[in-house]
């Protein structure tokens, strides 16, 4: 039967952050929750929401349904105002450039649900917007890339047919600065960290099964840069 839904909740939430990052500790007021008529009857998802808004005033939200027979959701999320150069020790891992500024807003709509051998998953509508966005490298005192407004507009993805698509990438104004080195080799290649495995990640069926992963397969419908300079070094 239905159970009685849990009453709407207000509190910061502290932030958790294990070595070797510096802490992140973003403080969460208010926290709002809210579920109804939540129950575990079968095919049977009730309407759930959260929202929250730190003290830099980012913004996440997330709306749609939850179903605990079989475990599945569906639903909205937004996350708005999230100030980059704030998670930067996060970066660190995969990339040596510093983020000295950036604003992301992402929004998408998504659907999960856990079958007896597979976990279904997908997002559609999905979209990322950016604004000012400012890379640096260490050595350097002036960014190599600034990008005023960047956006990808039509994300779509399946974890079950292992596709991704992309409607649309634009950009408009700013400028990227290329370099050779002395050596030979190129600044913007030397500043990621080559750290992250590229052999694919097993599916959950591939798990189970021991079968061989399945490759993703993507696409990119359009790619538009709108008065943006290139400027190439040779040293």
């Amino acid at each position: 039967r239905p159970c009685a839904p849990p009453p709407t909740a207000h509190a910061p939430l502290p932030s958790l952050d294990p070595p070797p990052h510096p802490p992140v500790a973003p403080t969460l007021p208010p926290l709002t929750m809210h579920s109804n008529g939540f129950t575990t009857h079968r095919d049977a998802p009730s309407p759930y929401s959260f929202s929250a808004v730190t003290e830099a005033g980012e913004q996440i939200a997330w709306s749609g349904t939850v179903g605990a027979n079989p475990i599945q959701s569906r639903g909205t999320v937004k996350i708005v105002g999230i100030r980059l150069k704030k998670y930067f020790p996060y970066s660190e891992e995969f990339s040596r450039a510093e983020i000295l500024d950036g604003v992301l807003d992402v929004s998408a709509d998504y659907q999960a649900a856990l079958g007896a051998r597979e976990l279904e998953a997908g997002i559609s509508h999905g979209s990322v917007h950016l604004v000012n966005l400012q890379l640096k490298a260490p050595e350097d005192s002036a960014p190599f890339l600034v990008l005023p407004e960047f956006s990808v507009e039509g994300l779509e993805a399946s974890l079950g047919r292992r596709t991704a698509t992309v409607g649309k990438i634009a950009a408009t104004g700013g400028h990227l600065t290329g370099r050779r080195n002395h050596d030979g080799s190129f600044q913007i290649l030397q500043l990621i960290n080559r750290t992250l495995n590229d052999s694919p990640v097993p599916t959950t069926a591939a798990v189970l099964t021991g079968a061989p992963a399945v490759p993703w397969n993507a696409s990119i419908g359009e790619v538009r840069l709108d008065d943006f300079a290139l400027t190439w070094i040779d040293q």
